[in-house]
């Protein structure tokens, strides 16, 4: 197994975007075989009673860009500092360029900035 060792990194915030559109799960039992009882089970289980949907307009690099936004204004951080965008999704905007790159543009990086997509 290979091995890599990443010396003075670090992860100094983390922040959190979701879509514009608040869906109760009530509001659609047809995603739970309109079993009430399943959809009670289910709020109790994951501890939550509600989804968010982004409009069909809004792309994950979207997203992305303004969980990054609000993390590099809250936490003062220079986008020409960044050594490293990791993007990792099960919904890329493109195959190519991958989200990671895209990123990369639209926080106006420096060309030293690694760009990695992890799709899974």
């Amino acid at each position: 197994m290979a091995q890599q060792t990443l010396n003075n990194m670090k992860i100094r915030g983390c922040s959190i975007v979701v879509g514009e559109n608040r869906v109760l799960f009530e509001d659609d039992p047809n995603n739970y075989n309109n079993d009430e009882k399943q959809l009670n089970k289910l709020k109790k289980t994951i501890g939550f009673n509600a989804r968010f949907i982004a409009n069909k307009e809004t792309t994950t690099c979207d997203l992305c860009e303004k969980a990054s936004k609000v993390l590099m204004e809250k936490l003062d951080i220079n986008p020409q500092e960044i050594d490293a965008i990791i993007s990792v999704t099960q919904t890329p905007d493109y195959y190519m360029p991958g989200n990671a790159h895209v990123l990369h543009k639209k926080l106006q990086c420096s060309k030293e900035t690694l760009a990695l997509d992890i799709g899974l």
